[in-house]
């Protein structure tokens, strides 16, 4: 695959801005820092996409478990505190039950979510910003180039209605 930078200084940007050639050093770094961190993305995107319950096993669902028991004990402990023994006591309790398994489901499906789109971002390569530094790269170079095209129309209109003005005034 060839260079989309032009070595010729004309017509596609000269790739000779320092701005142009520091940004792309710094994605280029920045990209290959971060490899062993993508690697590790990817590998636990294929374990989930393989293995769909693994989700469980994930530092996420810890996290969502962890914050919905908490949640629920308090409630729990609040509900036998303010609700009178009996009938009202058991369905409260219930219906508490019912809100943490629910919880946990929602939390489950959203984790879920998340690693099904982080596995689609990685898979289609819409990775954030290294990549897109990169792609700012030839952006600014574009740029520069319709810069310097409108640049040289204008002198060539200013020349040209120069050279108009001059021979319709003899």
């Amino acid at each position: 695959m060839g260079s989309v930078v032009s070595k010729g200084g004309r017509g596609g940007g000269g790739g000779n801005n320092s701005a142009e050639k520091v940004q792309q050093r710094m994605a280029e770094e920045l990209f290959a820092d971060t490899d062993p961190l993508r690697k590790g993305l990817i590998d636990r995107s294929e374990n989930i996409l393989e293995n769909p319950n693994d989700i469980f096993g994930q530092p996420g669902f810890a996290a969502v478990k962890d914050i919905t028991e908490s949640q629920f004990g308090r409630a729990r402990e609040n509900t036998i505190a303010n609700t009178p023994a009996g009938g009202g006591l058991t369905q409260a309790l219930g219906d508490l039950e019912r809100a943490r398994a629910s919880d946990l489901v929602a939390g489950t499906a959203r984790l879920n979510d998340v690693e099904i789109a982080r596995a689609q971002q990685l898979a289609t390569g819409t990775t954030g910003q290294s990549l897109a530094a990169l792609g700012s790269s030839g952006a600014i170079q574009a740029q520069k180039a319709q810069a310097e095209a409108a640049q040289k129309a204008a002198v060539a209109e200013a020349i040209g209605s120069g050279a108009g003005a001059a021979a319709g005034g003899k």
